[in-house]
């Protein structure tokens, strides 16, 4: 006698495809891009939610990295928290804090869609 499946798991199952399918997606952006290709990014996703993490070597790259990731079709939301930029011994110049200001407003346009 067979058990009935659940109604849910082809729907987890799915779910499951979907984010693996995403993560392979944005890892494949951030290592074709020259901006990005080397960084030290880590993906994983969760219900279409990319979480990067790592560091890279400034907020330009970090910036492009948040770009590229949400640029994927499918990908819902892009959670950056954990990427982080390296301390330089200098302040951030200008360039730098002009990118961050770009970043934020980003992020809040993307978190306002959804």
């Amino acid at each position: 006698m067979k058990t009935p499946l659940s109604n849910h798991a082809p729907q987890r199952l799915g779910a499951a495809v979907r984010d693996v399918w995403l993560t392979a997606g944005v890892k494949s952006s951030l290592a074709l891009a020259r901006e990005t290709r080397g960084q030290d990014i880590h993906v994983k996703t969760r219900a279409g939610e990319v979480f990067l993490s790592g560091l890279v070597d400034d907020y330009q790259r970090r910036n492009r990295a948040l770009q590229l990731a949400g640029a994927v079709h499918g990908v819902i939301r892009v959670d950056s928290r954990d990427l982080a930029v390296r301390l330089t011994p200098e302040p951030p110049g200008a360039e730098e804090g002009a990118d961050y200001r770009a970043y934020e407003e980003q992020q809040r346009r993307t978190e306002d869609r959804h």
